[in-house]
């Protein structure tokens, strides 16, 4: 979202140095010039070479990609809304320019709306490619017949100068150019929907799942939010707008305080209606504020800087400066807060006796009913905007609350840690668990392991590893074989290092990590790795690439296990469970080694997935219900020994998820049919 912001300002600040300061003719060969050269960047599908060699710096790594992928595509296509717009201002003199805006915005709008539910669900990813390719070039035909035909009527118009006549006969005093504080109150209006749409992307991506689905509906409802507003004026109406505002926030406050114990339908309703309304209200301000076409141009750039604004505050200075999403907290409480200074001049506005004197001058002399009348409307506006100010000044408390009772428990005497990097929020705390003290690891709100404090017992896994779930299960089985004097575990998510506990003398336990961060917490605050008897090693970076490399390499990883249980909070990383992911984990594994894949998740049924793709693969699937922890797990692999074993026989599920049909690839994967929408 940081790149396409950036490269959209670009985009705008092009389209207003053209249209501004070149004439027509020149424009027409300079942008049909940057179309023919966007084409040659097509299709857009990535290099081998970005794949990570590691996990540091995500940021700055996805924003190469991005740029080099399809940096030039988008921002020919950034430029287009301005350009034709001012374009059609100067065509058009006695059209608005401005519904074009609300209509750019419907298409972007079907976009995202179709995508999850239609082109990811039923194309490939290599075929979306081809397809917006060949929808590209067509769409760069049509951008430059439409420059050519109004090239041809360049004669009869102003066109063909690079000074441009206003696109409509306005006063002077309001085609001046706008000031310094217009222009710092449009970026605001724009930076604030912005910051509540990322913020509320974070929490649902982070906590549910990493899949366009859950990023696509908060970006719906922002865009809706610019339709509205630019379609017609009489669409925004601040009486429905502001309660609304103040109600989806005050909502929203409870579900993020309730964390992940709230289902995926009351996150996602929640988060996006919060989102909604916060663009409504700024968007609708900013509708109302909006310049003669003069300035079209300028008024677009100013607001894709203000949008830009609020990814940078999102992507690079939240994850650095704050240790949980408080912009979440920050885009609401800016929006009430113009909302609540707009509400107050509504009321000084009408309970000035000068207004009301004014207003009486414009009616019949001597008519004291209709100055009556007058006052009795002016009250009219004012009973519900005080109404608001009260509700405005409570809600604020609310969000101010909520901030202060977050930073007490990140502040408190139980939190060892709070620490936020771009993967997320991890939080080490001392608490009970199970009635015992501990000390526990959070990614988001989602326990990520932890170790008892009790003397004695800190060298046994704690939460999610005890003999009885599929990990122990798996390492009895190899530990009991006496031709196995050397185990080799491979482990995707290094957590707190929970797992090494569960190994054994001469074992060797490789751990892949993305998250440099989780590392130097398992080895500050825990134990584990310092008293695992067995060899381990960590490889930093993203588990599947850093396996695919190592084999690449001719490396001889040969694991007897290999465990996968990478997730960040309770979001699914899907390239993790594809088809060509399990080749990769069984190319890591011995011929008789087997997968054990951690499905356990609070919003997706995941079990049938992992079925599918091994299935598929040609090998033998078993499901393991822990009910000790509660945790689910899938065992994946060729070892008819082991799928026969007795305990694995006596607690496997081996007809589990049997009508279950979806399965996923690097090339085709969608969460929608996977999807609790409620919590059983």
């Amino acid at each position: 979202m940081l790149f396409f912001q950036i490269v959209l300002v670009g985009g705008y600040a092009y389209a207003h140095m053209i249209s501004t300061k070149v004439s027509f003719r020149r424009q027409w060969v300079i942008h049909t010039c940057l179309l023919i050269i966007a084409i040659l960047f097509l299709p857009t599908i990535p290099h081998e070479y970005f794949k990570p060699s590691d996990g540091d710096m995500p940021t700055t790594r996805i924003l190469m990609l991005l740029t080099f992928v399809v940096g030039v595509p988008f921002f020919v296509l950034a430029s287009t809304a301005p350009l034709i717009q001012k374009w059609y201002s100067v065509t058009f003199v006695d059209r608005s320019p401005y519904r074009l805006y609300a209509v750019s915005n419907i298409g972007s709008l079907l976009a995202l709306l179709t995508y999850p539910f239609l082109f990811e669900y039923y194309l490939t990813r290599s075929l979306q490619a081809d397809y917006w390719a060949f929808l590209f070039v067509i769409f760069a035909v049509a951008i430059t017949w439409i420059g050519y035909r109004l090239l041809s009527h360049s004669d009869t118009t102003d066109f063909s100068s690079s000074k441009t006549k206003p696109a409509e006969p306005v006063p002077a005093s309001k085609s001046s150019v706008p000031g310094l504080y217009i222009c710092l109150v449009w970026m605001l209006l724009a930076a604030l929907p912005s910051t509540g749409l990322l913020a509320a992307t974070n929490l649902l991506t982070q906590e549910v799942a990493s899949n366009p689905l859950l990023w696509v509906l908060p970006f719906s409802l922002y865009l809706i939010t610019f339709i509205i507003c630019f379609d017609h004026e009489r669409w925004y109406q601040r009486v429905v707008f502001f309660p609304a505002l103040l109600i989806a926030v005050s909502i929203s406050l409870f579900i993020f305080a309730g964390g992940t114990n709230s289902d995926f339908t009351s996150q996602s309703v929640g988060y996006c209606a919060t989102c909604f309304c916060i663009g409504m209200c700024c968007h609708g301000e900013l509708a109302k504020l909006k310049p003669t076409p003069a300035y079209l141009t300028l008024f677009y750039l100013l607001i894709s800087i203000g949008g830009a604004l609020g990814g940078l505050l999102v992507a690079i200075v939240a994850p650095h400066f704050f240790n949980d999403i408080y912009e979440f907290h920050l885009s609401a409480g800016g929006a009430i807060a113009l909302c609540l200074v707009t509400a107050i001049c509504a009321i000084v506005k009408n309970t000035n006796s000068d207004d009301f004197s004014r207003s009486s001058d414009s009616l019949s002399e001597g008519s004291g009913a209709s100055i009556r009348e007058t006052k009795f409307s002016g009250y009219l506006v004012t009973i519900p905007s005080l109404f608001f100010v009260f509700a405005s000044v409570i809600v604020l408390a609310m969000i101010a609350e909520s901030i202060s009772e977050r930073g007490k428990l990140n502040d408190a005497n139980s939190i060892v840690e709070v620490y936020r990097n771009e993967y997320g929020v991890i939080k080490v705390a001392d608490a009970l668990f199970k009635g015992e003290p501990a000390r526990l690891m959070y990614h988001g709100r989602t326990r990520h392991g932890g170790q008892s404090l009790v003397e004695g017992e800190g060298d046994s896994p704690l939460t999610y590893y005890p003999p009885s779930s599929g990990l122990g299960l798996t390492l009895n089985y190899f530990h009991s074989k006496p031709e196995i004097t050397k185990l080799k575990v491979g482990v995707l998510g290094l957590g707190v290092g929970e797992v090494a506990s569960l190994s054994q003398p001469g074992d060797l336990f490789h751990f892949y990590e993305i998250n440099p961060a989780v590392l130097r917490i398992a080895n500050q605050h825990f134990t584990y790795l310092q008293d695992s008897s067995a060899d381990l090693s960590v490889t930093l970076g993203d588990g599947r690439v850093s396996l695919e490399r190592q084999i690449a390499q001719g490396l001889d990883l040969d694991f007897d296990v290999l465990l996968a249980d990478a997730f960040s909070s309770d979001s699914v990383p899907t390239h993790l469970l594809t088809i060509e992911a399990f080749k990769v984990y069984f190319q890591a594994l011995k011929p008789k080694g087997i997968l054990v894949v951690h499905v356990s998740n609070k919003f997706m049924t995941l079990e049938g997935i992992v079925k599918n793709n091994a299935e598929s693969l040609g090998y033998s699937v078993i499901g393991i219900h822990d009910p000790v922890t509660p945790t689910k797990w899938v065992l994946v692999g060729s070892n008819e020994d082991f799928f026969t074993s007795e305990p694995i026989h006596e607690v496997g599920i081996r007809d589990y998820a049997e009508n279950f049909l979806t399965s996923w690839s690097d090339d085709h994967s969608s969460i929608y049919p996977l999807i609790r929408w409620r919590n059983k």
